[in-house]
């Protein structure tokens, strides 16, 4: 399958992915040429020092591309661990550069962009070792050849993962992906965080400024006591900005029983 399209440096567009030729294959990544009109101008499998790997990102760069994917911690058809890895390629598709980043959890890469000084920004999902650790998100810098420079672990909120990033015009690069904010689970929120060339940020990630200690980061609804109940309940909610709050509480044939909407300050 395919992970990414670019426009080729000759003109038409260059695939990139994974594939796998046949049952029990390593998996290995994919380069496909294409033109205009979806024919297949060449096409390029390769391994990694005979590990499974695959592409997820791909970038134009002088006399050839610049990939970054994953692939196995050892030479074997399933390692332990996976891993992340940057290469070069030449126009044809050549691999002609590689480097793996190996580690001692697994990790996912996400996204690569080039800078205008020729450096790589990358982003990378590392998951959890123990029971009781997060995944959290690595950010990167590397040079020409993908070796790293500056890198951050973005680990708070619990479980944070990048899946895009980009770069803008003074140097800075914004990250956006998807975080959860209870560390016992819950639903993800959209997450986006902007940092410096240097990837400094902000120490309060989260966009909201608090005014208080009182004021939550996210609306929450609790669980009414007593539950069943007959005739009062009490209701707790906690609201991360001041508005109008509409409350409606039905039966258990779905009949509309009580409905309070009113403006209601953030706490």
């Amino acid at each position: 399958y395919y992970k990414t399209i670019i426009t080729a440096n000759d003109g038409g567009f260059l695939a990139a992915g994974v594939i796998v030729d046949f049952q029990y294959d390593t998996s290995k990544c994919l380069l496909t040429r294409i033109n205009d009109t979806g024919g297949v101008v060449w096409e390029k499998k390769y391994r990694l020092d005979n590990r499974h790997a695959g592409i997820e990102c791909i970038t134009s760069i002088n006399n050839g591309y610049a990939i970054a994917g994953n692939t196995d911690d050892t030479i074997i058809n399933n390692g332990v661990f996976s891993n992340t890895f940057f290469g070069r390629t030449d126009n044809s598709g050549n691999l002609v550069y590689k480097k793996i980043y190996f580690t001692d959890r697994s990790e996912y890469m996400q996204d690569m962009k080039k800078t205008n000084d020729n450096n790589f920004i990358l982003t990378s999902q590392r998951l959890q070792l123990f029971i009781n650790d997060s995944s959290y998100a690595k950010i990167f810098v590397t040079d020409s050849l993908g070796i790293i420079k500056r890198e951050k672990n973005i680990s708070f909120p619990d479980e944070v993962v990048f899946n895009s990033l980009i770069t803008i015009s003074n140097g800075d690069i914004i990250f956006a992906g998807e975080a959860d904010f209870i560390a016992s689970g819950g639903r993800d929120d959209i997450y986006i965080i902007r940092t410096d060339s240097l990837l400094n940020c902000p120490p309060n990630i989260i966009g909201i400024n608090l005014i208080s200690t009182e004021i939550p980061v996210r609306f929450v609804l609790y669980q009414n006591f007593p539950n069943p109940f007959n005739p009062t309940t009490k209701i707790k909610f906690e609201l991360p900005f001041s508005g109008l709050t509409k409350i409606v509480i039905y039966d258990i044939l779905g009949r509309e029983v009580f409905k309070m909407d009113e403006f209601k300050k953030a706490g």
